[in-house]
């Protein structure tokens, strides 16, 4: 079954080599074995390391991408935002054009969900700064981030090098921290300040 979804699970990455581990539980007397496969992508040299169960069953869901590290969506942003943003990661190393093109599209979601008002980025972008929604270094990293999408977009003697899609990348990630993230999680420590005070443990989140 691995063998069948591998071109769907690995995408443009072809076999280095692959070994399984069996992790025992002492105090139990099952046993169970795991896979750890590691690919290398043959377009952008990349390496990646899978892990998925004995039995995996076909379930994309069940392999579990254990490197690189994709800590920079965090669980709060929207998941048609966090898509985007995973889109474009994905073309990071293969076309920095593509990369900076899919960074607008992560923009245009966020701005269609704050609800900003402009037919154009920039008339979106001034909206949301006058709306407090983001502070002007954000406003100004946002430009950036628009340029650039638009130097990716359309043909140019402009050149977007590597530092610029690592910049674009930070961009995107301290957007989404401070307009998602950051509050979240502010609104989940003043619950559990609150309770503190009050001699109760804050309710989990979906009670």
């Amino acid at each position: 079954m691995w063998e069948q979804n591998r071109s769907e699970v690995l995408g443009c990455a072809e076999d280095l080599h692959w070994y399984y581990v069996d992790e025992t539980d002492e105090n139990s007397a099952m046993s169970v074995s795991f896979y750890y496969e590691v690919v290398k992508c043959i377009t952008c040299s990349g390496i990646q390391l899978f892990h998925y169960e004995e039995d995996f069953d076909g379930d994309l869901d069940n392999v579990q991408l254990l490197y690189p590290e994709t800590r920079l969506i965090q669980p709060q942003v929207p998941s048609q935002i966090a898509h985007e943003f995973a889109e474009a990661l994905k073309v990071e190393r293969v076309s920095r054009s593509a990369f900076a093109v899919l960074v607008g599209r992560v923009l245009e979601r966020l701005f269609i969900d704050k609800g900003a008002v402009g037919e154009r980025m920039y008339d979106q972008i001034k909206d949301l700064s006058g709306k407090g929604v983001i502070p002007y270094t954000l406003c100004e990293m946002s430009h950036t981030l628009r340029f650039l999408r638009n130097k990716g977009a359309h043909v140019s003697e402009y050149e977007i090098d590597k530092e610029e899609v690592e910049a674009m990348k930070d961009f995107v990630t301290t957007l989404l921290e401070y307009v998602y993230v950051a509050p979240s999680k502010l609104a989940a420590l003043k619950a559990t300040i609150e309770s503190k005070k009050k001699g109760r443990s804050p309710k989990p989140e979906g009670e």
